[in-house]
């Protein structure tokens, strides 16, 4: 480590004198976020004490007791922190002119935006009568609708009505316009009366104004929601006093009174507010905190011209890159520190000035001490991954500039991940635990919320675990990013689409390169969700049907969305399409792996499947059971069920993953990260979290088989048989009894309490250690591939040289 600490060293000198790092790191917390947070705070404040303009038709007919007192709302129907003074109403006596409208009266107060001339309020209500008769075409339109088939000139025009009311709104500077009908006030009496007397028939309409709100304006949504609130107290005056009428008692209308207890102190209340924002900014200010110092350390030093001078110090490029990488964990803990102070101390500073003004929220508590300690440990594992991610992306590029453009994808990324920790609801599961970014944030929101839990405090250990596996596999790609020649020193800052392409297809390796078996995979992802979309409207109305429509659409996908893309891209961007897709025949013992083995692993792996179903996957799994029995149901033949769902996603995803992408990611000699990274593909791609754990886990196995054999048959044929299996175990029958008393078969409950198919403990048992026997030998054996695709060979999957560097002369 010392060289590595000499060049840390050396980087935070330089770091510590470049002005726009010091900014990023000093000026953005303590200077820019608290102005933010006061300014938005201001302007909030100044957004609420605008003035909103009511507009109310045939205003003196509205029933008693009164709404509107002196052309203001009744202060006995608004809520506390409603200001009747902020909602001008505008009724048919202030559209009477009391001054001619060419002449103002000289010295004249300034009115205010809602109190606006007699001529002004005049048109507005005019506007009122003529959106009064649009909704009531409206109503005799969405009538016919709902009675007869929906035709669409009918759904156009009320589309045209609702477009043209909500411009007579804004023209008129109405926020929201009350229609009281004519008579209102007699047909309440009368309607009261009928009550009292017990004539009002079933299903007679009951008298009612119209409010017209437009919800896609704030200022219209922020004035609706304060005249809901009047009308309803209003109307609770009104029943009231009907029941006073009728002689009966006032809380007749709440025969129950419910009684809400909020057992919630201060402290708690504040650490779940503290326990959204500290997540939300620890994650965003730490990816930012690491990646500009990354990108000066990586890119800069490319456009500077010193990464010649660095490279041929002592160190080497381990060295070189912990070294880097520590002043940059250095740079986003900083970062990520102060901007949780002072973002922090703004919430803290604005949430009890606002309490103190009567505002609704309660005032916020600082987190203790023992909380912040946590907050410190977590940040360590998340700055490191951030700043390893950082690193190799602002390696890779070629300027600043261009690795200012890494950023954006990575924010966002990161942006998503934030926003699913903060949501409501969400809590940490062992799936979570292990994921990248989502354990540490949803640990650390937990912890916050409630550090006393220790439920929550027994997820560190695989938090912490998979994070730092997860930093490791980053830093071991910066490493490898700073050892290839080719990414150090890579050409000018020009790209031509069509030149690329032509370059993909003329200097074509004989199998396709790493970054070509990413971009297949990425293609057929694209194409699974743009499939769910499309095939989501062939499905048929009834779910009886729905068995066979659901085959057709898996046989398409398999075959047109993963198998054909795969080829195509072999086509294209490989020269020799055997090595690629692995077409030879294979040795028997392999075949015999292929036609054996699934037998023997099938037993240990379902019951494996079945516990992590109950223990780690619990949402997925009756989601996945109810999927699978829509594919398997009794009324489908059975020989119809195993060819869609065993032989056709055998031929095609064995093509796509242990073929072309496979290949891809083992073209540099990385056979087993290669294996890894097509399985998790593997895995991905099927979506449901319970199908992407296990699918994952035995792509690992076919990728071994696939490298071992050297052949895709073997892989086919397992995968075939490990899905019949599957498939052909769910329709035993019900009534089958095991002679040996369920020690090789029997039936227990399901997810979703369904009786279901399972082995006993003696086919367990042995098919476990076989299976285990058996991958060992795997593992064990060498490659039956060519020479230079073993595994165990050193200069496995080298790069074949382009067509340049193999007309060179021998001594060159």
């Amino acid at each position: 480590m010392t060289n590595a600490l000499l060049i840390f060293a050396r980087e935070v000198r330089d770091q510590f004198r470049d002005r726009r790092t010091m900014f990023m790191v000093l000026g953005l917390p303590l200077v820019l976020y608290p102005a933010i947070g006061a300014g938005m705070l201001q302007m909030t404040s100044m957004f609420q004490e605008q003035p909103r303009t009511i507009v109310v038709t045939n205003a003196d007919e509205l029933a008693d007791p009164p709404l509107i007192v002196d052309g203001r709302f009744n202060t006995e129907y608004l809520d506390a922190g409603d200001d009747a003074s902020k909602l001008i109403v505008v009724t048919d006596e202030s559209a009477e002119p009391q001054a001619s409208d060419d002449e103002t009266p000289g010295g004249a107060e300034e009115k205010s935006p809602g109190e606006a001339e007699p001529g002004l309020n005049a048109l507005r209500l005019q506007a009122a009568e003529k959106i009064d008769a649009l909704l009531t075409e409206r109503a005799v339109l969405e009538f016919d609708a709902e009675q007869f088939k929906d035709d669409a000139e009918e759904s156009a025009r009320i589309k045209e009505i609702n477009g043209q009311i909500a411009d007579m709104l804004a023209d008129g500077d109405m926020q929201v316009l009350i229609l009281v009908p004519e008579g209102f006030a007699e047909s309440v009496r009368e309607y009261n009366r009928a009550l009292v007397a017990g004539t009002v028939e079933e299903g007679t309409p009951r008298p009612g104004p119209k409010v017209v709100v437009n919800e896609a304006d704030d200022k219209s949504g922020a004035a609706a929601s304060k005249v809901r609130r009047a009308l309803k107290n209003w109307e609770k005056e009104i029943l009231a006093r009907r029941l006073d009428e009728a002689g009966l008692p006032a809380d007749l209308a709440d025969p129950v009174e419910t009684q809400e207890i909020d057992v919630a102190t201060k402290e708690a209340v504040s650490a779940n507010i503290f326990s959204r924002i500290i997540v939300y900014m620890l994650l965003i200010t730490t990816v930012t905190g690491a990646y500009y110092p990354a990108v000066d350390l990586c890119a800069g030093e490319k456009e500077r011209g010193t990464m010649e001078t660095i490279l041929i110090c002592p160190a080497d490029r381990l060295q070189i890159v912990l070294g880097k990488f520590l002043t940059v964990l250095l740079f986003s803990g900083l970062t990520a520190i102060l901007s949780l102070v002072s973002i922090g101390g703004t919430a803290y500073f604005a949430a009890n000035v606002a309490s103190s003004a009567g505002g609704d929220g309660p005032p916020l508590e600082i987190p203790p001490l023992g909380t912040l300690v946590w907050v410190g440990v977590l940040l360590v594992p998340l700055a490191a991954f951030f700043s390893a991610v950082a690193i190799g992306l602002a390696m890779y590029a070629r300027s600043t500039k261009e690795g200012q453009y890494y950023l954006t994808p990575m924010i966002i990324v990161t942006m998503g991940i934030t926003l699913f920790a903060i949501a409501p609801g969400v809590e940490m599961t062992p799936l979570f635990s292990v994921l990248p970014v989502v354990g540490p944030a949803l640990l650390l929101r937990q912890v916050v919320a409630d550090p006393s839990n220790v439920e929550t405090l027994l997820y560190f250990i695989p938090v912490l675990s998979a994070t730092a596996g997860y930093c490791g596999l980053a830093l071991w790609w910066a490493v490898e990013q700073f050892k290839s020649e080719e990414v150090i020193f890579r050409g000018a800052e020009q790209f031509d689409f069509g030149l690329w392409l032509k370059s993909l297809v003329r200097d074509r390796q004989a199998t396709p390169s790493f970054a070509e078996a990413a971009v297949c995979f990425g293609l057929l992802m694209a194409l699974q969700y743009a499939s769910l979309l499309v095939f989501a409207k062939w499905l048929p109305e009834d779910p009886a049907d729905a068995g066979p429509r659901l085959l057709q659409m898996l046989a398409i996908q398999q075959t047109c969305l993963i198998a054909l893309p795969a080829l195509l891209m072999g086509f294209a961007f490989a020269r020799d399409l055997r090595q690629t897709f692995r077409i030879r025949w294979p040795r028997a013992k392999y075949l015999a792996t292929a036609l054996v083995l699934p037998f023997f692993l099938h037993p240990p792996f379902s019951e494996f499947v079945g516990w992590s179903a109950e223990n780690i996957f619990p949402e997925s799994a009756e989601s996945f059971a109810k999927a699978l029995q829509a594919f398997t149901g009794d009324d489908l033949p059975w020989w119809a069920v195993v060819l869609t769902m065993a032989f056709v996603p055998a031929v095609c995803e064995e093509i796509a993953f242990r073929g072309f992408i496979l290949s891809g990611f083992t073209s540099r000699g990385r056979i087993g990260v290669g294996i890894v990274f097509s399985a998790i593909c593997f895995g991905v791609l099927h979506m449901i979290p319970l199908q992407v754990f296990y699918a994952s886990i035995l792509g690992l196995l076919l990728g071994l088989i696939a490298i071992r054999s050297g052949s895709l048959l073997p892989c086919i044929l397992f995968h075939f048989i490990n899905n019949s299996v599957s498939v052909l175990l769910g329709r035993v029958p019900e009534g089958y009894t095991d002679p040996t008393g369920g020690a090789l078969f029997e039936y227990a409950a399901g997810p979703g309490g369904e009786s279901v198919p399972q082995y006993g403990w003696l086919t367990i048992t042995v098919g476990a250690v076989v299976s285990a026997a058996w991958i060992a030998w795997l593992i064990r054996t060498k490659d039956d591939a060519p020479a230079d695709r073993r595994f165990d060979d050193p200069q496995a999957g080298r790069l074949e040289p382009t067509r340049e560097a193999a007309a060179e002369p021998a001594g060159v």
